[in-house]
């Protein structure tokens, strides 16, 4: 068993559209919202629903240890940021913290108190470091 060659990531939930931009198309509801809400959502989706469960995954089915594959995450979002710049790529990977939730028992249901830091290694890095 080893690392796949490529992953594809599922699709994000509740969906946000920029009032800026779909306002004249959308009623309002809870599908628009602001930039700032709009990059909160991204970042939940990306990193929380798709990053960060691929990262679990893989880490259980391979024994690659969860710290390295973030190490790749991590590598990945600098190259990200020095290709294509933009002010909230550069925060996210200069500092800004990332959302994450704790695993999951068998049973258990996600709440929202569930959610939690990053683990100890990535977190003291903030983490992009």
């Amino acid at each position: 068993v080893g690392l796949p060659a490529r992953l594809w990531l599922r699709g994000t939930e509740r969906v946000r559209l920029l009032r800026r931009r779909w306002a004249g198309e959308w009623r309002q509801g809870r599908v628009l919202c602001d930039e700032e809400e709009g990059w909160r959502h991204l970042v939940d989706a990306l990193l929380v629903g798709n990053i960060a469960e691929a990262v679990f995954h893989l880490a259980l089915a391979t024994g690659v240890d969860e710290a390295a594959l973030w190490g790749v995450v991590r590598c990945e979002f600098r190259h990200l940021r020095d290709r294509l710049g933009g002010d909230r790529l550069a925060a996210l990977c200069d500092g800004e913290a990332w959302p994450t939730r704790r695993r999951l028992g068998p049973g258990e249901v996600l709440l929202p108190s569930a959610f939690v830091g990053l683990p100890e290694e990535v977190e003291t890095s903030r983490a992009f470091g």
